[in-house]
């Protein structure tokens, strides 16, 4: 597979979904170490679009130094023209309406996700947050005061950021992740 950026003006954009797992960094990796992709991410102050070598596990790894993770990240990538970047191969946020925003007729993104199963997810973020003495709930208790059947994969696909949740937006959300998105599943043990 050749993922290196050859002069074309597509973009990978990678959706790093909340709660999705360590697969993601191990994704990123794939991505630094397999591939050589440059990739934007802040690595030392002020942000530019100067290329920044970080070391990693089998040598160093070239970044543009443009942080993605935040929507002010991205207006700031966005006025510092990041898209246009000659070397830019790889754009990553957990901010999926709002890093679309950075893309153009000219620079597109070919949205890639990993996916987890919902309760899968629900229990690492229940991991994730009952880590430490002070806050020790039951799962059953945290899936109740947490508001579990929210669904904030809808939310960030639609951009609905409060209120309820409707067919037509579950309806959307499916269709984006079916005609615009390599979904990448991150466990594959019973398939049905």
């Amino acid at each position: 597979v050749h993922l290196k950026h050859t002069g074309g003006n597509d973009i990978i954009f990678v959706w790093l979904l909340p709660g999705a797992g360590s697969m993601t960094a191990v994704l990123l990796d794939v991505f630094d170490q397999c591939f050589n992709l440059i990739r934007a991410t802040k690595v030392e102050d002020p942000e530019s679009l100067d290329m920044v070598s970080i070391a990693k596990n089998n040598g160093n790894v070239r970044v543009i130094n443009v942080e993605t993770s935040t929507p002010s990240n991205i207006e700031n990538a966005q006025q510092l023209n990041l898209i246009e970047h000659p070397n830019l191969d790889l754009i990553h946020t957990a901010n999926f309406y709002e890093g679309c925003w950075l893309f153009t007729n000219t620079h597109r993104g070919r949205f890639v996700t990993f996916l987890r199963h919902p309760m899968e997810r629900m229990v690492a973020l229940y991991n994730d947050m009952n880590f430490g003495e002070e806050m020790q709930v039951s799962l059953l208790q945290f899936l109740r005061e947490t508001n579990s059947e929210d669904n904030r994969m809808v939310r960030y696909l639609t951009n609905v950021k409060s209120g309820p949740l409707g067919q037509n937006h579950v309806d959307m959300a499916a269709e984006i992740l079916s005609r615009k998105a390599l979904v990448l599943l991150t466990d594959f043990d019973e398939i049905s």
